[in-house]
C-alpha cells in the first residue's frame, strides 16, 4: 500500500481492477457485436420462418445505442427474393430502464427499406417447394377465367354422370321392393283354404237346416259366426285395395319425377358448360380477382406471421401473484407508479423504397404490452410528386389494449397510380393485357378478433387494353378483345371478408355489362345449340329405362286383380249361401 497525496492506494486492487475493466471492455469490443447480430437473426428467423441475415451490428457504449447495416428478412413463399430490406436501423437506448430489465428506445431510424428485393442466395429454412405448389393451386382458385371452348354433347355425357338415371335406378328398387311386399300381403288375404273353408261351413248350415226347431237355432248360430268371419276378410281385402291404390299413386308421381328429371340434368350442364351471357358477368372477378386475392392471402399470411410478436407478453391485473418456493429465486413485479412494457419503440421514423419513389412516415408505440402502456400501436406514411404515383397515404392502427378483443386496421388511399403493361390473362385463345391506365384506390381493411373485413375502392381511367403478342380465336374471343378495346374508363371494387387464414374475395365492376352486351346475341346462340344437343342426348339415354319402369309398374295389375277376384268370392259367399233363406225368419245378421 503506498500514499499519494491524501489517498492511499492499494495498487495490486488497483491493477486487478483495472485488468478486470479492461478485459469486460476488450470482451465487449470484441464480442458484443458479433453476439447482437446472432441474437438479431436467430430471433427474426424463428419469428419469420426464414433467414433474417444482417451484415453488422454495432453497438456502442456511450451513449448506449445500436447501429444496424443491411437487414435483410427472407419471403418464406420466394427463398430468393427479400419480403423487407433495411439499409440501416439505429436507435439508442435509455440506460436506466436496462437495470430494470426494460428496453426502452425513444426514438428509432429506419432508413432505406425497400421490399420485395432479389437475394444472392436462398434465404430458406426447409423446403418451401411444397408449399410454394400449394399457394399456387390457392391462387388459381380464386377466380377461374370463362372457357370460350365448348365441348360437344357427347363429350359432356361421357364424362358426367345424369342425376336422371340415378333416379331411375332408384324409382326400380322402390317398386321391386312394393312389389314383393304386396305379393306377401295379397298371399295373406287371398288363402284360397280358407274360403274353401267358409264354403264348407256353409254347406254344413244349409244341410242342417232341415233338423227341426232345435237344429235351425243352432245353425243361426253359426251362420252369424261365418258372416262376421267373411266380413272380416271382406275388410281386411277391402283395406288392402286400398292401400295398394296409394302405393299405385305414389309409384306413379315417382315416374313422374323421373319423366322431370332430364330437365333438371339439362339445366345444370347447361350453366356448367355454357358460356352464358350471364356468365360473362364474371369476367371481371376472372380478369383481377386472381391478382386481389393473392395480396389478400399474401398479406392476411404475412399478418399470421407476425401473430407472436404482437401478442401481449403480459397479463392484466396488476402485480403478479406468484406462490413462494422454498429454496428458489422468484422474479416478482410490483405495482409501479408509471409502469412500462419491458420492450417499447416510442417512435420509429422511417423512409421506405418503392418503385415510384420514397415514403416517409413514422410508427408510434411499438410494444407487446400494449396493456401496460394503455395506448395502441399506430403508423402513417405518404408521398407525393412521385413517378407513376400522384400521392399516396398509408395510416392504422395496431390494437391490443384489450388483448382479448384485438382490433387492427389500415386505410390506404392512392391517387393516379400509373399501370404499365399487366397481363390479367394468358390464356392464347383469350389473351388480354392492360397496357396502360391511372388509378385511384381506396382500401379499407378492418381485422377483428381473426373475423376479416375489408373493401377497396378503385377507378381506372385512361385505359387501354390489348391482346398483347396474341391473338384471340374465335368469334366470342374476339368481340370481346373488340369491346375491351374501346373501353377508356371503368369501376372496380372488391370486398375481403372471412378469415385472416381463409379470406373470400368478391369483385365487382361495370367492365361485365360492357362485355356481356358485346358477346351476349353470339353466347346466346351457341347456348342454344348446346342446348338442343344436350336435350337430345339426354333423352336418348333415360326415355328407354323411363318406359321400363312404366311397364314394371304394370306389372301391379296382377295384384289388383288378385285382392278383386277375392273381394267377388267373399261376397258371392255371402249373397249365395249365406243369405237368409228361411221366410218369416229373421237371422240376427
Amino acid at each position: 500500500m503506498k500514499w499519494i497525496g491524501a489517498v492511499r492506494i492499494r495498487w495490486p486492487g488497483l491493477i486487478a481492477f483495472v485488468a478486470v475493466v479492461g478485459l469486460g471492455l476488450a470482451i465487449w469490443f470484441l464480442v458484443i457485436d458479433g453476439l447482437v447480430e446472432r441474437a438479431i437473426e436467430a430471433a427474426g428467423s424463428k419469428l419469420v420462418g426464414a433467414k433474417v441475415e444482417l451484415d453488422h451490428a454495432d453497438v456502442s457504449l456511450i451513449p448506449l445505442g445500436i447501429e444496424l447495416k443491411r437487414l435483410q428478412v427472407t419471403n418464406p413463399d420466394q427463398p430468393m427474393r427479400n419480403a423487407v430490406e433495411i439499409t440501416r436501423m439505429a436507435f439508442g437506448m435509455e440506460a436506466l430502464q436496462l437495470l430494470r430489465r426494460k428496453v426502452i428506445i425513444d426514438e428509432m431510424a429506419i432508413d432505406g427499406m425497400q421490399f420485395n428485393t432479389q437475394r444472392q442466395t436462398s434465404g430458406a429454412i426447409v423446403r418451401r417447394e411444397e408449399k410454394k405448389e400449394e399457394s399456387k393451386e390457392g391462387e388459381d382458385s380464386f377466380f377461374a377465367m370463362p372457357s370460350l371452348d365448348l365441348p360437344s354433347a357427347k363429350d359432356i355425357l361421357a364424362k358426367e354422370d345424369l342425376e336422371s338415371l340415378k333416379l331411375v335406378e332408384t324409382v326400380r328398387g322402390e317398386i321391386d321392393a312394393g312389389r314383393e311386399r304386396w305379393k306377401q300381403r295379397v298371399a295373406q288375404v287371398s288363402d284360397k283354404a280358407k274360403l274353401d273353408e267358409y264354403r264348407r261351413r256353409a254347406d254344413e248350415i244349409r244341410k242342417s237346416a232341415k233338423g227341426g226347431a232345435e237344429a235351425l237355432l243352432g245353425n243361426v248360430a253359426e251362420a252369424a259366426q261365418l258372416r262376421k268371419d267373411v266380413m272380416a276378410d271382406l275388410d281386411q281385402v277391402k283395406g288392402a285395395r286400398e292401400d295398394l291404390s296409394k302405393d299405385l299413386a305414389a309409384f306413379k308421381r315417382r315416374i313422374d319425377e323421373v319423366a322431370a328429371a332430364p330437365q333438371a340434368d339439362l339445366k345444370r350442364l347447361r350453366e356448367k358448360y355454357s358460356l352464358t351471357a350471364g356468365g360473362m358477368g364474371n369476367v371481371a372477378a376472372a380478369l383481377f380477382g386472381g391478382n386481389i386475392g393473392y395480396w389478400a392471402k399474401t398479406s392476411a399470411a404475412w399478418y399470421e406471421r407476425l401473430q407472436p410478436a404482437l401478442a401481449s407478453a403480459g397479463k392484466t391485473g396488476g402485480p403478479e401473484q406468484v406462490k413462494p418456493l422454498r429454496g428458489k429465486g422468484i422474479d416478482v413485479k410490483f405495482r409501479e407508479r408509471q409502469p412500462l412494457p419491458d420492450f417499447l419503440i416510442r417512435t420509429a421514423r422511417v423512409t421506405a423504397e418503392i418503385p415510384a419513389g420514397t415514403l416517409k412516415g413514422e410508427v408510434l408505440r411499438i410494444t407487446p404490452d400494449q396493456d401496460i402502456l394503455g395506448a395502441p400501436t399506430t403508423f402513417e406514411f405518404a408521398g407525393d410528386k412521385l413517378q407513376q404515383l400522384r400521392t399516396v397515404a398509408l395510416r392504422g392502427e395496431i390494437n391490443r389494449v384489450r388483448p382479448d378483443q384485438p382490433r387492427d386496421t389500415v386505410t390506404l388511399n392512392a391517387d393516379g397510380y400509373g399501370i404499365q403493361r399487366a397481363v390479367l390473362s394468358d390464356n392464347p385463345k383469350w389473351p388480354v393485357v392492360l397496357d396502360g391506365a391511372k388509378a385511384d384506390l381506396d382500401l379499407k381493411a378492418v381485422i377483428a378478433s381473426g373475423a376479416l373485413d375489408a373493401t377497396i375502392d378503385s377507378r381506372l381511367s385512361g385505359v387501354h387494353f390489348s391482346t398483347g403478342e396474341h391473338k384471340p380465336e374465335g368469334r366470342v374471343a374476339e368481340a370481346i378483345a373488340s369491346a375491351l378495346a374501346d373501353v377508356q374508363a371503368f369501376h372496380l371494387g372488391a370486398t375481403v371478408t372471412g378469415t385472416t387464414r381463409n379470406p373470400d374475395v368478391k369483385v365487382t365492376s361495370d367492365l361485365d355489362a360492357v362485355l356481356k352486351n358485346a358477346v351476349g346475341k353470339m353466347v346466346s346462340e351457341q347456348a342454344a345449340r348446346l342446348e338442343a344437343d344436350l336435350k337430345a342426348a339426354i333423352a336418348e339415354k333415360v326415355n328407354g329405362p323411363l318406359e321400363d319402369l312404366k311397364k314394371q309398374l304394370a306389372g301391379y295389375g296382377e295384384l289388383g286383380q288378385a285382392l278383386a277376384s277375392r273381394s267377388d268370392a267373399l261376397n258371392k259367399l255371402l249373397s249365395e249361401q249365406l243369405a237368409p233363406k228361411i221366410k218369416g225368419l229373421k237371422l240376427p245378421f
